[in-house]
């Protein structure tokens, strides 16, 4: 089949030209998703190709090829939260009885911006407003509602509520509500609930999944893993024993059909592992942790272990067994190989760099998020972070801070292409 377009030419006859199907398809991979959306309207079969799953993801894969022009960087700062103990408690709040609350936002970095900001003598460079904007959660129930983002998947991000789940493709406007899956057990809601989402092949469908989580004291409050299919709409309770728990506010990496994460076992004091769960089969498998990466105090476990993918690959850092340099490791297969390693002195001043998590390469640079602490008080505390880009063929290093003033809560980032998934 064909897709018939009308050129008129000055003096000329009109003209039909035909395009294939693939080489439309090839055309139409190459523009941003607003365009996409608008010639939606063309005709029908543009609107069906557009659709399509297979269009939506190879224009998923290809536009994350190019992270200058395409990605976003999300950052959520860790506020401190006031739990509910019961739905009265929570709907008082919404109802608007509690004092009104600012609404809710995160900050939005295009990173191929930030490239443009000039370098300041080996200090790390302020990002403003030309490189970035605000984002309101305006898809909340209210302006009180604590929020945390669990995992992003094709432009799609996986948010926890106190009682449902939300997912938004912020690009296309969807928001999709769900329930949670056990709201029997959702009160006193004092842990997040940690979910992944991700695209299945076998079923061409994606799929929002729930695993065991525990706060520092390892408590699990429920041991259950469900699932549930976009198609479907409802949530499944797997027949398994899972002998894990993500640590609360813990982030899922999707990718390849997979969603990882690191997790505890329950009662084994800093036992720290990284599991996979397979979208196809629906089981999980246990993975060693990267060489040198140990975790000494339960309260720094989120920030000292950190998930990114490098080409392909779940990837990780760690400090060598000096102190004085961190690795970054890809998994390939069930082996950790080192990526890349460099010294610990790349941030010097009164904060030191406590853990790195890779993001993702770029022309062969290596884009990072970097957590700091300070030793000021005989006591060691997180104390912010930075974005840091290593450009290894002239051993230069950028920083980058955040917008906002000085804070001692570092953000949560997430990686962010836009997407024509439809919820």
């Amino acid at each position: 089949m064909a897709t018939t377009l009308v050129k008129k030419h000055k003096g000329i006859d009109d003209k039909e030209v035909y395009f294939g199907d693939d080489l439309l398809h090839t055309i139409l991979l190459n523009l941003d998703v607003k365009s996409l959306v608008r010639f939606k309207c063309v005709s029908k079969p543009w609107n069906s190709l557009i659709s399509s799953t297979r269009f939506i993801r190879d224009h998923s894969r290809i536009h994350q090829r190019n992270p200058a022009m395409n990605c976003y960087l999300l950052c959520k700062r860790n506020l401190i939260c006031n739990w509910v103990q019961t739905m009265d408690e929570l709907e008082s709040k919404r109802n608007g009885t509690e004092p009104l609350l600012p609404p809710p936002a995160i900050t939005m970095v295009h990173y191929g911006s930030i490239m443009k900001l000039s370098p300041q003598n080996g200090r790390a460079i302020k990002i403003d407003s030309s490189s970035s904007s605000k984002l309101m959660f305006d898809k909340l129930p209210s302006n009180w509602d604590p929020f945390q983002i669990t995992c992003c998947c094709d432009g799609v991000m996986c948010i926890t509520v106190c009682d449902r789940l939300l997912l938004w493709n912020l690009y296309m406007g969807d928001c999709k509500t769900l329930p949670l899956p056990d709201p029997d057990n959702t009160f006193p809601a004092k842990i997040w609930e940690a979910f992944g989402f991700g695209y299945d092949s076998s079923t061409d469908d994606y799929k929002v999944v729930r695993v065991p989580s525990c706060d520092d004291s390892q408590v699990c409050r429920n041991p259950s893993v469900y699932v549930m299919s976009l198609k479907s709409n409802l949530w499944r309770k797997l027949d398994i024993e899972c002998p894990y728990a993500v640590p609360e506010r813990g982030q899922a990496i999707s990718t390849g059909g997979n969603l990882y994460w690191f997790a505890r076992i329950p009662h084994m004091a800093n036992k720290i592992v990284l599991i996979r769960f397979d979208l196809e089969t629906e089981v999980f498998r246990e993975f060693p942790m990267p060489p040198n990466l140990h975790v000494q105090e339960a309260r720094f476990l989120k920030e000292a272990t950190k998930l990114g993918i490098l080409q392909g690959c779940i990837s990780s850092s760690s400090l060598d067994a000096s102190k004085n340099n961190f690795g970054i490791w890809m998994l390939q297969g069930e082996i950790w190989i080192k990526f890349m390693s460099f010294p610990i002195s790349i941030h010097k001043g009164p904060n030191h760099i406590f853990s790195l998590r890779p993001l993702f390469t770029d022309n062969g640079a290596l884009v990072m998020h970097a957590i700091l602490f300070n030793n000021r008080h005989r006591r060691m505390d997180i104390w912010g972070d930075l974005l840091v880009i290593y450009h290894p063929k002239e051993n230069i290093y950028t920083k980058f801070r955040f917008p906002g003033g000085p804070d001692p809560r570092p953000n949560e980032v997430y990686l962010n292409f836009p997407s024509l998934l439809s919820l």
